[in-house]
Formats: C-alpha cells, structure tokens, sequence
C-alpha cells in the first residue's frame, strides 16, 4: 500500500531502526522483530529544492495506506520478518532475492543475503540456507530481484546534490512486489529521493 507514497520526486525521510533477532538462527534463517513504521504526510522543504518531503515515524497509524515494517538484511543469512498483512521494505539492494514464503504456518518475508560475489562465503551460505528450504516443498512461494529485475535506463541523478542510487525491495501486504530506485541527499544522506517505482512479477527461480 506505501507504494502510492513512493512519488517519483518526493523526497523521504528513511531512518530505519536498528533491528533485534527474534531468536537464534534456524537452518540458516535468522527472524527480527517486527518493528511497525509508517510514512508521514509530506510537507514542502525548502533546503530540498522546494520539494515535498516526508519524515517516516515508529508505529502503526490509523491510515494504513502509509504503514509498513523494515527488513534489515543480515550477510549470509536469509533474514525475515512475519508479514503480519503489512508492506515490507528492505535494502538497499545489489542482487539479493528478496521472498515471501510461508515457514512455521506463518506469512513471512525474506532477504537473501547474499554479498560481494555468488561465490563468497556469505553468498553461497545464503543461497543454500534458501535453497534448501525451498526444497522441501509445500506453501506458496514468490520472489524477485529488485535491483536485476529493474527494467529499462536507470533514473538519473542531480549531478553534485545526490550519492550513488539505492535500490529497495517492497512487499506489499497483498503479495505484490515493487523495485524503488532512489537517490540519497549527499547533505543529508538519510534523505532519498524517490527516482522511480516499478511493479515486478514473481521472477523466482526455482534456485537462486
């Protein structure tokens, strides 16, 4: 639902919060806490070009249209947050699979988190941790890359205001996926500016 405040040109706020695992690591799955946020509404920022932007706030609020819960991605892992019929957003991406899946008969979403190379250490221990689990079989299973799976040029950037792009994953509470390119403020670089937004189908092999 929060893609409908990921405007192409609005700048966000995105602090994300340190996350707390939710237990020991099980087969190479690493769950965290559920840490509800949510996307407050935009006002005019005069030192961001005059654009609108919106700061992100701990908590659900009654407009659920703007909650959502972050995913942090733990090297070597899979990492996952139970769904909770809420958006999930992680990153920023490079080439992890971002899943959703069902595991202990809960909806959950993952980040495979592989890094560097495929065949780094961390990389080829995620990819087994998945792959494994996704051969035993049962429940449905989806996924995509949003950083590979972006279709077309890459938005640019505002020349000497803007870092290098971030990529992010989002699940939607309804099983839809969607690839946020993104752009941080080099005078504020937890600030994004929302580049471009695109849908993406279950493009999830059958291994990773």
């Amino acid at each position: 639902m929060i893609e409908g405040k990921l405007i192409v040109g609005r700048y966000i706020d995105l602090s994300t919060p340190p996350m707390v695992n939710s237990g020991p690591v099980a087969n190479g799955f690493q769950r965290l806490n559920s840490v509800p946020l949510h996307i407050n509404e935009s006002k005019m920022a005069h030192g961001f070009f005059g654009k609108k932007t919106s700061t992100t706030g701990g908590g659900h609020i009654a407009k659920a249209h703007r909650n959502y819960q972050w995913l942090e991605w733990r090297p070597g892992f899979v990492s996952e947050v139970v769904q909770n019929h809420t958006d999930v957003l992680t990153g920023p991406m490079s080439g992890c699979w971002v899943t959703r899946y069902t595991r202990g008969g809960q909806q959950c979403v993952g980040h495979v988190g592989t890094e560097h190379t495929r065949t780094s250490d961390n990389s080829v221990a995620a990819k087994k941790a998945w792959n494994d689990f996704r051969g035993l079989g049962g429940g449905s299973v989806s996924g995509f890359n949003p950083f590979n799976d972006w279709q077309g040029a890459y938005p640019q950037m505002v020349a000497g205001k803007e870092g290098a792009p971030k990529v992010f994953g989002l699940v939607t509470a309804n099983g839809e996926f969607f690839s946020v390119f993104a752009y941080p403020l080099l005078a504020a670089p937890t600030t994004i500016r929302i580049a471009g937004i695109q849908r993406v189908l279950n493009t999830l092999p059958l291994v990773v």
